[in-house]
């Protein structure tokens, strides 16, 4: 069985959609836990509603304690041997639970392409393809920022990656926070599918489409990955490109946005700090070398080029 794990909040226009998209999977071996994370909208009773129509939903209520409580409390009341994470703003595909336990065979981790956008529309059916990676590769691949992304969503975990893992409560990055934690768990390959199975609706409220006070706490994420491989033979540079792209981002938002000046101050020393390593490693993506090389021109220009780019 797999249980799905869908956190809810305040997304009552597109609850429904979402849910139905679950309902509809062509696996049907399902278990749907609905954590109703304290909504102040119609979100509660539309989960209330499912739970009626269908007998896999089960809903949790709790005060508003943010994604990753929520995450948690799903998964210690969680039967399936497979988990699913899916953002209750999101729909999938209706082959892609089906498809990827086709994928997953005896290993621990399958991941596919997502569709981003306001409006989803699934691409006809072609020879799409599967890959597997040790688990090395794959955390060095999401870390570049490259094939794998470290959203929970738009993957299938065996139950026991998260044996003693858990998401960390009171950070808004807690996929990046916890991904690379969970693929260094997983035993035999990680399975990646080029098919697009997971639609992300990009809206103006979400989370990571505004700024907030909150969004520094990336910051603190990528210093704790670039901590957690300091001495990692492969990993390390990594890590370090991460964090630079991390802080060089913050150091953009900043020229446009009310970050503290003492925090753009900081993005700026490490992005200074990490700007060579990343012109001189192959690995790192073309639009980290670009902003390390623009960084090159000092802190105002850069900030100015930033802001044109930004906005």
């Amino acid at each position: 069985m797999v249980s799905v794990i869908v956190p809810v909040y305040n997304v009552a226009p597109y609850l429904s959609a979402c849910l139905q998209s679950i309902a509809a999977q062509t696996e049907r071996d399902l278990e749907v836990i609905l954590v109703n994370d304290g909504s102040t909208d119609a979100s509660g009773k539309i989960c209330e509603e499912w739970i009626k129509m269908d007998s896999r939903f089960k809903v949790l209520h709790q005060e508003n304690q943010g994604p990753s409580v929520a995450r948690n409390i799903a998964i210690e009341n969680a039967k399936g041997d497979f988990y699913v994470f899916v953002d209750s703003d999101d729909l999938l595909h209706p082959k892609m639970i089906e498809t990827m336990l086709g994928h997953i065979g005896n290993n621990d981790i399958a991941s596919c392409n997502m569709l981003e956008g306001e409006d989803c529309k699934w691409p006809e059916e072609s020879q799409w393809e599967a890959k597997a990676y040790d688990s090395q590769q794959a955390i060095e691949m999401m870390l570049y920022q490259k094939h794998f992304n470290c959203s929970a969503s738009g993957k299938l975990f065996r139950n026991t990656v998260f044996s003693y893992l858990r998401y960390r409560p009171g950070t808004t990055y807690e996929d990046l926070d916890l991904t690379y934690k969970l693929f260094a768990q997983a035993t035999g390959s990680i399975i990646l599918t080029n098919q697009p199975l997971y639609f992300y609706r990009k809206r103006k409220g979400s989370i990571l489409h505004t700024y907030s006070k909150s969004r520094l706490d990336v910051l603190d994420v990528v210093e704790g990955i670039e901590q957690y491989y300091s001495q990692h033979p492969k990993l390390s540079a990594a890590a370090r490109d991460r964090r630079f792209a991390a802080n060089y981002n913050i150091f953009g938002i900043s020229s446009y946005c009310d970050v503290p000046a003492e925090v753009a101050e900081q993005c700026w020393e490490q992005v200074k700090r990490l700007r060579g390593e990343i012109l001189r490693n192959p690995k790192s993506r073309l639009k980290n070398k670009l902003g390390a090389l623009v960084s090159y021109l000092g802190q105002n220009i850069t900030s100015k080029i930033t802001k044109i780019i930004y906005q």
